[in-house]
């Protein structure tokens, strides 16, 4: 049994204020993956393979509840947004010249220049929490590149 089966009646795209996924092809993760300069940590990798990207924005035991109201946004993101934050981590980490003082932006996906002054080279945001203020990141230097970490928030 797939770990991920409880998630699979989410594949709907009628109902865009509930969760709701939508399959990546294996060329789109492999994308993320040129750019990321590496493979995505394994257990993020059989997520995009088996689920994909999308929005997680209501409890499970409420996605039926039609008076649920959600005012954020969660969302697991693609890889190609995911991989192209990181990168932009290390070039603000790494840029000894001007101050950056707009957010960075990504196919339309934008994380705040607050948190990206917070992270540190070799935080992969995959899952914003929020409007572009907040991630869950994973961190590929460490020793468990598979542990999900809180830390960019302001």
């Amino acid at each position: 049994m797939n770990k991920y089966n409880y998630l699979k009646p989410y594949y709907n795209k009628t109902r865009p204020f509930r969760n709701h996924f939508f399959k990546l092809s294996a060329k789109e993760i492999r994308e993320g993956e040129e750019i990321l300069g590496q493979i995505f940590p394994s257990q993020l990798k059989e997520f995009y393979i088996e689920i994909g990207e999308g929005f997680l924005v209501c409890p499970h035991h409420l996605k039926h509840n039609k008076s649920y109201v959600f005012s954020g946004t969660n969302r697991i993101l693609w890889p190609t947004v995911a991989a192209s934050f990181y990168q932009k981590i290390i070039e603000y980490h790494s840029n000894t010249g001007e101050k950056w003082e707009e957010p960075v932006e990504c196919e339309g996906y934008y994380m705040a220049i607050d948190t990206v002054e917070m992270a540190q080279p070799g935080d992969l945001p995959f899952f914003e929490i929020g409007e572009s203020s907040s991630f869950m990141v994973m961190k590929l230097n460490s020793d468990n590149p598979n542990a999900v970490w809180r830390g960019l928030s302001y």
